[in-house]
């Protein structure tokens, strides 16, 4: 038996089917992100222009591969991906048990029930993101921080 066998003693069907939950999760939400993400370039053609360009300016041959190291040169592409998510995010919300009594907002919230943070509501909110029904990438971009006021302050949508 394997070290991590032993250590957790899990079923080996039930390993299996935990690994090929994480696998096809991981997949799912990774080709919905890319779909929705040319969908919005394909939406916005001066945006996928912008990208096109980047693109070329960084990867002149057709052939040469989109790796992690050249992506981190690619503030654009990453500025389009974070939009998508912004629009379209994983997951519509975040849901919790109360761990105590404790008041949100001015409502009482007893121990025990279930609080749920619709964030897709507030990352599609005028609030918090200036034009949010726009699709706009450059919004991510360091250089262009005025545009979105909410990175110069807490913000809520880190995992963006």
């Amino acid at each position: 038996k394997s070290v991590l066998e032993k250590l957790y003693r899990i079923d080996k069907n039930v390993a299996v089917v935990m690994a090929m939950d994480m696998l096809m999760a991981g997949m799912d939400t990774t080709s919905a992100t890319f779909i929705s993400t040319l969908y919005f370039l394909s939406k916005n053609p001066e945006k996928q222009e912008e990208l096109r360009k980047e693109l070329i300016a960084l990867l002149p041959e057709p052939n040469m591969p989109l790796t992690e190291e050249n992506t981190k040169n690619m503030p654009y592409l990453r500025g389009c991906i974070k939009e998508t998510l912004r629009f379209r995010p994983i997951a519509n919300g975040n849901f919790r048990i109360a761990g105590r009594d404790l008041v949100l907002s001015g409502y009482r919230v007893p121990k025990g029930v279930g609080v749920y943070m619709a964030t897709m509501t507030l990352s599609n909110s005028d609030e918090y993101f200036e034009r949010s029904a726009e699709f706009l990438p450059e919004r991510w971009i360091k250089s262009a921080k005025a545009t979105c006021p909410v990175t110069q302050k807490h913000n809520p949508f880190v995992y963006l």
